[in-house]
C-alpha cells in the first residue's frame, strides 16, 4: 500500500506470555497491528519512540505503519479488518473514515487523541491516551509569570480549529483570570499574518503570549519580527511541545513545554497489549500524560536591558544562596559579617 511500511519487530530474549499448547510443542502468538501517526511532526516521531520502547521489552508484533493522514483511507481500514488485525493505534481521530469502519471491525483500538463525550460512548471497546492539559497550562502560566513586569497575556490557537487547542485555550484563559490577569485570546483567521500582527501589536506591552503548539509559536515570531516587536523585551513567546528542529532554528529560539508523547506511545502499546491479550475493553478509559520540563530558550529570557540586568540579578542574590552562603537579606548580611569578624579576616 503507498506510503505504508511493513515491518516485523520479534524479541526473543525471554520466553512469551501466550502460549498454545499442544502435546508436544509451544507456539508464540504474533499480534498483528496497525499502527497510524502522523510522522512528520516531532509529537507523532516520539510517540512510535515510546512503541518501540515497549516491543523492546521482549513482546513481538507484526507492525504495519501508516505515516501520513492522506493514506489512513478506507481501504486500508477495510484491509485491517479483512486480514485479521488484532489492534490499532491510531493518531487520526478526525478521520471520517475511521470512525464509520472502526464501528464494523470491531477491533481493539487505543486512540493517542484528545476524546469527546460522544466518541466515549461511540468507542465503549476503545482507550484514549492524550496530553494532560491542566499540567501543560500550569507549567505555561508558571514559566511566563516568573518572565518581568508582564502586564498583559494572551494564546494564539491553531489555524484551523482542533479540539485540543481549544481546551488549552480554555484553560489558559481560565487559569489567568483566576490570578485577576488581563488575558486574550487571538480569534483572527488563521491564514492572515496581518490580523495577527495587529492583534499582537494591541496587547499591553511587556506581554506573554502562550502558542497552541511550536509551529504555530513560529508565526507569532515571525509577526512580532515585522511588526518590530522586540522578543522577549515586549513579548515573551512560549511554544508547546519542545519541536526542536523548529524550536532551534527560530530567531531568537524558541521556549517551549516538553511534553511526554513518548509516555504516551508506551503506555498506548502497553494498554493495547493488555486489551489483545485480555480478549475484553480497557478498565479505564481515559489516560493522561504530563509535561517532562519547560525547554528555557532566548523567546522567555529575562531582557538585556541594564534595568532588567539589575533586577534579574538582585533576584539571584536575594533567592539563591551561592555556595553555602546564606541569601542576601538582612539576616543573611549579619550572619556573613560575623562569619567574617570571627574568623579574623575582616581587618
Amino acid at each position: 500500500m503507498p506510503g505504508n511500511v511493513r515491518f516485523r519487530q520479534c524479541f526473543r530474549l525471554h520466553p512469551p506470555k501466550v502460549f498454545c499448547y499442544s502435546r508436544w510443542q509451544m507456539v508464540r502468538k504474533v499480534f498483528r497491528v496497525m499502527v497510524a501517526l502522523p510522522l512528520a511532526s516531532a509529537a507523532g516521531r516520539k510517540k512510535l519512540n515510546g512503541i518501540h520502547r515497549f516491543l523492546s521489552e521482549n513482546h513481538d508484533w507484526d507492525l504495519e505503519l501508516v505515516r501520513k493522514e492522506q493514506d489512513f483511507s478506507e481501504e486500508v481500514l477495510a484491509d485491517a479488518g479483512r486480514n485479521g488485525f488484532d489492534g490499532i493505534i491510531v493518531g487520526f481521530l478526525e478521520n471520517r473514515a475511521f470512525k464509520c469502519i472502526h464501528e464494523r471491525t470491531g477491533i481493539p483500538s487505543v486512540f493517542i487523541d484528545y476524546p469527546s463525550g460522544t466518541l466515549l460512548k461511540r468507542f465503549q471497546a476503545s482507550l484514549f491516551i492524550h496530553d494532560d492539559t491542566d499540567d501543560i497550562v500550569n507549567s505555561a502560566v508558571g514559566h511566563l509569570s516568573a518572565c518581568p513586569g508582564i502586564r498583559s497575556y494572551g494564546f494564539v490557537p491553531t489555524r484551523r480549529p482542533t479540539r485540543w487547542s481549544d481546551d488549552r485555550r480554555r484553560a489558559f484563559l481560565a487559569a489567568l483570570r483566576a490570578r485577576g490577569c488581563p488575558v486574550s485570546s487571538y480569534d483572527g483567521p488563521g491564514a492572515s499574518r496581518e490580523d495577527l500582527e495587529r492583534w499582537l501589536a494591541a496587547l499591553a506591552k511587556p506581554a506573554a503570549v502562550l502558542a497552541a503548539f511550536d509551529d504555530r509559536a513560529r508565526d507569532v515570531l515571525e509577526a512580532c519580527r515585522a511588526r518590530s516587536i522586540a522578543v522577549p523585551d515586549q513579548v515573551s513567546v512560549l511554544g508547546i511541545g519542545n519541536d526542536e528542529p523548529i524550536c532551534e532554528m527560530t530567531a531568537p529560539q524558541l521556549s517551549s513545554i516538553a511534553v511526554d508523547f513518548e509516555q504516551e506511545g508506551y503506555r498506548a502499546a502497553r494498554e493495547l497489549q493488555a486489551m489483545m491479550l485480555q480478549c475484553r475493553g480497557p478498565r479505564t478509559r481515559d489516560l493522561s500524560c504530563g509535561v517532562q520540563e519547560v525547554v528555557c530558550r532566548a523567546s522567555t529570557t529575562a531582557s538585556k536591558t541594564p534595568g532588567a540586568l539589575c533586577s534579574a540579578r538582585s533576584r539571584s542574590l536575594t533567592h539563591t544562596p551561592w555556595k553555602g552562603y546564606p541569601p542576601l537579606t538582612s539576616w543573611g548580611i549579619s550572619t556573613c559579617r560575623k562569619a567574617w569578624s570571627t574568623s579574623g579576616s575582616g581587618k
